[in-house]
């Protein structure tokens, strides 16, 4: 069953991948160190030398979410192009993300929720504000230049835009990922620009 050994570094990388392809493939609620280990190649105990739990794990995979989230992300917000351009654009690739992953960023943050572990949650929802609060920051930009309306709450713009990328993202994971995500959320975001562009 081994196949092995594999320096630390290579290993918990293995391992991270493996939840979250099974994440993927099986949803969160089917996910546990054994079929993690399975997926690997190696044993339960070669999991737990690198991991003391599957907390542990899922605080590692919240770190990769962290990444793909925001990468980017403070890079538009100081670049030059124009708000609103800067900030379709880094959606798209977003989904574009999301759509060659499954979904799975969102995925993991519906099993740390599930797994009801408080510290978890906390760590989450600091992901969540964070990635809210780059938005935001890209919408104020945009208000200061004159792209977006001066009367447009952007705190509330920026939860909105979050809220419909994952609810799309869960209706799609739902619907078994039958339909083209970036197709289906091109209306969505022309209904948001339209909504906050200044006229």
């Amino acid at each position: 069953m081994t196949r092995g050994y594999e320096n630390s570094t290579t290993r918990k990388s293995q391992i991270v991948d493996a939840a979250r392809r099974l994440i993927a493939r099986l949803g969160s609620e089917h996910v546990t160190v054994r079929r993690i280990a399975e997926e690997v190649g190696i044993t339960e105990a070669a999991i737990y030398r690198h991991f003391k739990s599957k907390r542990e794990i899922l605080e590692f995979l919240l770190d990769h979410v962290e990444e793909s989230l925001t990468s980017g992300l403070y890079e538009a917000v100081n670049g030059p192009s124009q708000s609103l351009a800067a900030l379709g654009g880094l959606i798209q690739g977003h989904i574009s993300e999301i759509e060659q992953r499954k979904g799975v960023a969102f995925q993991i943050l519906a099993e740390i929720v599930s797994f009801g572990d408080k510290r978890l949650n906390e760590r989450a929802v600091q992901v969540i504000h964070r990635y809210v609060d780059g938005l935001r920051a890209l919408l104020a930009k945009g208000m200061e230049s004159g792209e977006i309306r001066p009367d447009i709450d952007l705190g509330a713009a920026a939860m909105l835009l979050f809220g419909s990328i994952q609810g799309l993202v869960h209706a799609w994971a739902l619907d078994g990922y039958s339909y083209n995500l970036e197709t289906a959320y091109d209306p969505l975001w022309r209904l948001f620009q339209g909504a906050i562009a200044k006229a």
